[in-house]
């Protein structure tokens, strides 16, 4: 199974990766939704800035014809000087540079109400100036003054309600931009979050079922649900538990059926060695009272070796039963192998080569770990019949069985032996051996060779052996590619 995701963003990640990233994502829209949020304020402010400033300036030209009024009525000089002082205030007020928010309607109703001030602050400098040398033009000028100070209030008026009903518009405007945006951002977290969680749930979830299957008693390897570093860790790691349950549940099975069968070969062997005794005997004191040379001396001899075979085989049955003294000791491997090649009758026409790392040692019993190599050496000369070429191969591990199945022994630890490990391999250019070969070959009593060539014990014995020193053996081997035997063994 392979968790997709919608983007590539997605794929071939870290799951950690992942997380951080979706919150980096969230983290970064909500930062980009406060920035929004305060422009918007700060615009939001300088317009109503700007309309706060519209109203104080109508606010100021109401007070100046306020005055006024008071002035034409009263005639106090007060009134006027105090309409002169609102006056200027109001040209300083409208002659402020244009609003720069203010849409561009707005703008010339300012600009118009600039000059329409200007008009009636001249018309009230004028009257002044008549009102005090008493000319006769004041008449005119008051209908002037009161025309276009109705004008300058209509404009002012008309600035403020058009600038209150814009800030409206601009305040609702906001509003729907900052709703609509907390909507798409609010979308945009729960896709994030909706493929966080598919990338995190769905791959638990199926590891979860895999798990159940395997509870009971599915033993098979799980795929990584997900190419997530992560996902892919666990994975390997409980296919590599998976492993090592079933090599030690093969190993517990394998050690109580050859408890059984020692008990069984024990009481055999021993049942067999009285019966065998007797017919030796037998056998040997007719031997000496026959004939030499006669029909029946011949088939008295063959009783007598035929005899002799069926009690070395119980011999090696008690053996195989009996618990020998285990020494262990240094060893250095390129020694072993030289003084085992010593005790092995290498045919001529078989070429033997060596390819040996020098300094290797492993802490064993020399006389097992001798019997071990010469087995294997002694089963290829045997396969190669006489013609070919054996090779003895010692270093650190080089390969590793890809289905660890009954050829690895039950005690060793896979781990230790891959980083630690010392390597023995045998191997030859032989016949080889088909699948269902290799899967009993290390069985009891199991042999490829003729009748009476063998009893089946040298691979088992091989593998006991092994199995006492903490080791794993196991073998590759296809029809008509020869077979190797790799020997593991703890360092020392």
């Amino acid at each position: 199974m392979r968790e997709k995701g919608i983007w590539g963003w997605f794929t071939d990640t870290s799951l950690r990766w992942k997380i951080h990233s979706g919150h980096f994502i969230i983290g970064a829209l909500f930062l980009l939704l406060l920035l929004l949020f305060y422009d918007t304020l700060q615009s939001v402010q300088e317009q109503v800035n700007e309309q706060a400033h519209i109203a104080r300036l109508l606010n100021t030209i109401l007070e100046a014809r306020r005055y006024e009024k008071n002035f034409l009525l009263y005639r106090k000089q007060d009134d006027l000087l105090e309409n002169h002082r609102w006056r200027e205030q109001a040209m300083q007020m409208v002659d402020r540079p244009q609003l720069p928010l203010l849409p561009a309607y707005l703008a010339e109703q300012w600009w118009l109400l600039q000059q329409q001030l200007d008009h009636y602050n001249q018309a009230m400098e004028q009257y002044s100036l008549c009102w005090n040398e008493t000319c006769g033009a004041v008449a005119g000028l008051e209908d002037r003054i009161r025309h276009h100070g109705k004008e300058v209030v209509s404009s002012a008026e008309g600035i403020d309600r058009a600038g209150h009903d814009w800030l409206q518009r601009e305040l609702q405007r906001h509003r729907l931009f900052l709703l609509w945006f907390a909507v798409v951002l609010l979308l945009l977290v729960m896709g994030v979050g909706g493929l966080l969680s598919r990338a995190v749930t769905r791959p638990l979830q199926w590891m979860e079922e895999a798990m159940q299957k395997v509870a009971s008693g599915k033993m098979h390897s799980m795929e990584p649900p997900s190419n997530d570093r992560e996902f892919r860790s666990l994975t390997a790691a409980f296919n590599r538990m998976l492993m090592e349950i079933d090599i030690q549940q093969r190993g517990r099975v394998r050690s109580e059926k050859l408890a059984s069968l020692g008990t069984m070969l024990a009481g055999v062997a021993h049942e067999l060695n009285n019966p065998l005794s007797n017919i030796a005997t037998s056998c040997q004191i007719l031997l000496e009272e026959s004939q030499s040379g006669s029909f029946h001396d011949e088939l008295l001899q063959q009783i007598d070796s035929q005899t002799m075979r069926a009690r070395d085989i119980v011999r090696v049955l008690l053996d195989l039963t009996r618990k020998h003294p285990f020494h262990r000791q240094k060893l250095d491997i390129e020694v072993l192998v030289q003084e085992t090649l010593l005790l092995l009758s290498v045919p001529a026409g078989i070429r033997l080569h060596q390819n040996r790392v020098p300094g290797l040692t492993v802490v064993a019993d020399r006389g097992r770990l001798q019997q071990v190599l010469l087995n294997l050496l002694q089963n290829a000369l045997d396969v190669l019949n006489g013609t070919g070429d054996i090779t003895i191969r010692t270093g650190v591990p080089a390969a590793w069985p890809d289905q660890p199945d009954l050829w690895l022994a039950g005690r060793a630890d896979p781990a230790h032996l891959r980083q630690h490990g010392v390597e023995i391999a045998v191997a030859d250019n032989g016949p080889g051996m088909t699948e269902e070969l290799l899967q009993q070959v290390f069985d009891p009593f199991f042999t490829t060779k003729k009748v009476g060539c063998g009893v089946g014990l040298g691979l088992f014995i091989t593998w006991e052996i092994v199995d006492e020193h903490g080791g794993v053996i196991w073998v590759e081997s296809r029809p008509g590619q020869g077979s190797c035997f790799h020997l593991l063994f703890p360092g020392a």
